[in-house]
């Protein structure tokens, strides 16, 4: 029996004790008994020792060193639970919740009020944003705080970066932040150099993993992308009959009554010239190069916009000149006539 006996170290690591044998500790602590460094790592512990635990903690709350790592304490009202109570306790020292999948996030602001809490390991979890704001948030309040170990979560640069900057602050006192396989960004570098030069983080050690392009993204033109698709459509029509899409277009202008035509019109002149497109290719032509609405509201293509967009795609096609017309017949002869007596 343990109850109302303290032990300064219980090792039950590697021991697949599971939730079910972890009942048994939880109620000597309950009734008193005071283990100040305990080893719970490796015994396959769920949602339901975690809980266990955390009521046994929430009355006898004087553990300095808890491992509990490689369990599967990550269902959330475990994990919350645990890691609120924890945030309770006025001598707890050393905590590593490492391989455990957890995904916890605003609780953590509780646990790093815990002023004599000096190594927390929190890496090969699945720690995402939510966690880094909290972390980023309350790290000047865990004053004791040498060492956190973030490593091997699947935060973005961005997470890792909003962390970073945490260590400007001098009330912050975090010698060791590690955060191996993290990707990061160039202006983490940056920062992280910054930081380091700072007076009061001469001896601050910091990891991270590798960095990452700055890309610069562009939304594609999608003009571009519709006209070379009927572009090359057309290039497809029956092998007797090739069509030049702009040499279309720059017929259509011509002999089209008005600047716009209707869609299912457009769509009729494409495929009487052979070129089988999808009626949707010409929507979205509607979209990008829009005329007047008709009457009913219906869309209708600005033929002037498509083929201003063409000449600047295809600046060499133009249509061949229009002939002249052709000369007026000649007046029939004049006759001499005669003049009757």
């Amino acid at each position: 029996m343990l109850s109302k006996h303290s032990l300064d170290l219980l090792d039950l690591s590697r021991n697949d004790i599971k939730d079910a044998g972890l009942m048994y500790l939880t109620a000597q602590i309950t009734k008193g008994a005071v283990i100040k460094r305990l080893n719970l790592s490796y015994n396959d512990l769920g949602v339901d020792g975690a809980i266990a635990l955390a009521e046994a903690y929430g009355l006898n709350n004087k553990v300095t060193h808890l491992d509990l790592s490689w369990n599967r304490i990550y269902p959330t009202p475990g994990a919350n639970f645990l890691i609120r109570t924890l945030g309770d306790n006025k001598s707890l020292r050393k905590l590593n919740l490492s391989w455990n999948a957890l995904t916890v996030g605003i609780p953590l602001r509780k646990l790093l009020t815990v002023t004599t809490l000096k190594i927390l390991d929190l890496s090969n979890n699945k720690l995402s944003t939510d966690a880094a704001k909290s972390i980023a948030l309350r790290l000047p309040n865990a004053t004791g705080l040498v060492t956190l170990n973030i490593s091997n979560n699947p935060l973005r640069p961005a997470d890792a970066f909003m962390i970073l900057t945490a260590l400007r602050q001098k009330a912050v006192k975090v010698q060791n932040l590690l955060m191996d396989n993290i990707v990061i960004s160039k202006d983490f570098i940056a920062e992280k150099t910054a930081i380091l030069k700072l007076s009061f983080r001469a001896k601050t050690h910091i990891t991270h993993g590798p960095v990452t392009k700055n890309y610069t993204l562009s939304m594609p033109d999608m003009r571009l992308i519709v006209m070379k698709r009927i572009d090359f459509v057309s290039s497809r029509a029956s092998k007797k009959c090739k069509v030049d899409i702009m040499l279309f277009f720059l017929s259509l202008q011509k002999t089209n009554e008005g600047p716009d035509i209707q869609i299912r019109l457009l769509y009729k002149h494409l495929v009487l010239a052979g070129v089988h497109v999808d009626i949707e290719l010409i929507e979205e032509m509607a979209n990008l190069f829009p005329g007047q609405p008709t009457d009913k509201g219906a869309k209708t293509v600005n033929l002037p916009g498509v083929v201003e967009y063409m000449s600047r795609l295809w600046p060499d096609k133009k249509l061949p000149p229009t002939p002249p017309p052709p000369p007026p017949p000649p007046p029939p002869p004049k006759g001499k006539s005669k003049k009757k007596k």
